[in-house]
């Protein structure tokens, strides 16, 4: 009789998922091998980088006024009107004095910047509703949308989860 036993461990590296099986054939020593076949692995939620290339696509980013280092393979706390902690966003401020020239919406991604305190888009031209992912910022003290082309006459998403 063949005993088979086998033994997989997952590990996160970046966002790409390893999986490896221990195989112990005939109840002996056993060698590493590929766990078959893949699992269906659902993508890591939007990471900052991600959140922030999305509001510089969905604001015209190509336009902006000062898109230092936006889309660049930089630190975020390069990136303009980014600040950090801990590798985390902190502050996005988008508005300036005379804004930065960001036109069309606000991205529902930025709901995942749940370290940030500070999120300041106003004096620019963004349109629409505020995105109800923005009640995920449970660190959010600050929330400056837009004035000019009536963000603020949206909703304001619900903020029930905020810890604060």
């Amino acid at each position: 009789m063949l005993c088979t036993s086998i033994r997989s461990r997952a590990a996160i590296t970046g966002s790409a998922l390893l999986a490896t099986a221990r195989s112990t054939a005939a109840c002996g020593t056993g060698t590493d091998s590929p766990a078959g076949p893949s699992p269906t692995v659902q993508p890591p939620a939007t990471t900052e980088r991600d959140a922030l290339v999305a509001q510089y696509n969905a604001a015209g980013g190509p336009d902006w006024t000062d898109t230092t280092n936006w889309l660049s393979s930089e630190p975020l706390d390069t990136w303009y009107g980014v600040e950090t902690e801990n590798d985390r966003v902190t502050r996005l401020d988008l508005c300036g004095p005379d804004g930065n020239n960001l036109r069309g919406t606000i991205a529902p991604e930025l709901g995942s910047l749940t370290a940030a305190t500070d999120l300041r888009l106003s004096n620019n031209f963004l349109t629409g509703t505020i995105p109800s992912t923005l009640g995920e910022m449970t660190a959010l003290e600050i929330l400056r949308p837009d004035q000019r082309a009536g963000c603020e006459r949206g909703e304001l998403p619900e903020l029930t989860r905020r810890t604060r």
